[in-house]
């Protein structure tokens, strides 16, 4: 038997998790109902299972019926993963299956099929059935891709395009898949690395957390993780992304989560040597009781010993990559910036990538387009030849930097890992 599919969604993390078998196959960002049109929620009484797969749906207006084909203008963008609404119902005797179809607007062989039921079953007082239907609600693309991160549908829950035509090839096809539609504004994780425990909290969008504050300073206790005033009413103040508590510190790179549980020493911060290699792009070895990253050879006040192993300190990283990182007290987290270019496999240096706060990446075209063997002709204000193909970038001194966006107008791959920093480009096959 093939691994079984399932989706998880939380609401408020604005969030679809995919997994096949035990493992994730995919976490993509999602939009939700909004408060006044909710997405529905998973119960003990309800379930859900995709039953339907369209390319290209077609849309009717649920307020005027009138059709909309498929294109830019369709609000269900290019994907439609229909969603069947199972509830358990708990049966008085007095019902009829005909009633019970006309309730749910479903039919009857519907509901027999669903439960293993013969026509002509007798309807028996305390009898548990599952009735499935569909009122309409479903995963789908959108035509607005800024609604993604917010309240705002009818209850459907939209994926930017290109992910859930990704998610549909990998779905599999005349199966159904059940999915989890779960309403949890914190949820508790471990993580990966460190085993660390940490609660990662959400806007409680639909409020529907009655007592907020000491639900969430209970969750905290638990794991022994500190929250203050301020950050309780900051949580119960609208806010978008999540925040994290935990007992040890956070660890961002590029203002990406990276790890959580930091070791801190006397005023010193130690990070698994896995964390380390992952920033810097290289191996971390010990030898006859040395210990090295590449051929850095480190020195023993680089080094926490514990039961389960060695720890790396920070201050490394700072030393190897020339970047300073810094401890946010408030936030409990140590905030790197570190950054690897490499072109076609080779490692070019640290500090190389530009971060800009509306581009994102970029590089200066000087240092990739000699490794790729292509010319550059006539760049000035910020514009520059490259291949033959103009791109437009920004200019800062005598060097020209071209976002991924513009890179990847030439045959060239340029993939960015915001966690370990690197970008790497290489020529498109």
């Amino acid at each position: 038997m093939p691994p079984a599919h399932r989706i998880v969604i939380n609401l408020p993390a604005y969030r679809l998790y995919h997994y096949v078998g035990d493992g994730r196959a995919g976490v993509y960002d999602i939009s939700i109902g909004h408060v006044s049109t909710p997405t529905p929620v998973t119960s003990s009484n309800r379930r859900f299972e995709i039953f339907q797969m369209v390319k290209n749906p077609v849309w009717r207006n649920p307020r005027t019926r009138q059709l909309v084909p498929p294109g830019p203008s369709n609000p269900l963008g290019t994907r439609w993963l229909g969603l069947m609404k199972i509830d358990r119902v708990v049966l008085t005797g007095r019902e009829t299956w005909e009633a019970l179809a006309r309730q749910y607007r479903t039919t009857v062989t519907e509901i027999l099929r669903a439960n293993n039921l013969r026509q002509g079953a007798v309807v028996r007082a305390g009898q548990v059935v599952e009735i499935p239907y569909h009122n309409g609600y479903g995963i789908h693309g959108t035509n607005v891709p800024l609604s993604i991160g917010t309240a705002v549908s009818l209850g459907c829950m939209r994926m930017r395009n290109a992910d859930v035509e990704r998610l549909f090839d990998a779905l599999p096809s005349g199966r159904r898949v059940p999915v989890t539609i779960l309403y949890e504004p914190w949820r508790e994780y471990r993580d990966l690395v460190s085993l660390e425990p940490y609660i990662e909290v959400f806007f409680d969008v639909y409020r529907r957390v009655p007592d907020w504050s000491a639900g969430l300073t209970a969750a905290a206790a638990r794991i022994n993780a500190p929250i203050s005033r301020w950050q309780l009413e900051a949580l119960l103040q609208r806010f978008t992304g999540s925040h994290i508590l935990s007992h040890s510190p956070l660890v961002h790179n590029n203002n990406t989560l990276v790890m959580v549980g930091a070791r801190h020493v006397e005023g010193e911060f130690y990070l698994p040597p896995r964390v380390v290699e992952q920033m810097l792009g290289v191996e971390y070895r010990a030898v006859y009781g040395e210990h090295f990253l590449g051929e850095w050879r480190l020195k023993e006040r680089d080094i926490y010993h514990k039961e389960t192993g060695v720890l790396v300190s920070a201050r490394v990283i700072s030393e190897i990559a020339g970047r300073a990182y810094f401890f946010d007290e408030l936030r409990n987290t140590l905030e790197f910036s570190v950054t690897r270019l490499a072109v076609q496999g080779n490692f070019l240096g640290y500090n190389r990538v530009l971060l800009h706060h509306d581009a994102g990446p970029m590089v200066a075209v000087a240092d990739v387009a000699p490794h790729l063997g292509l010319a550059v002709q006539g760049a000035q204000e910020g514009r520059v030849r490259v291949g033959g193909l103009e791109l437009v970038g920004l200019s800062f001194g005598e060097q020209t930097f071209v976002c991924l966006r513009e890179l990847r107008r030439l045959p060239l791959n340029a993939e960015w890992d915001p966690r370990s920093g690197l970008l790497a480009i290489s020529h498109r096959r």
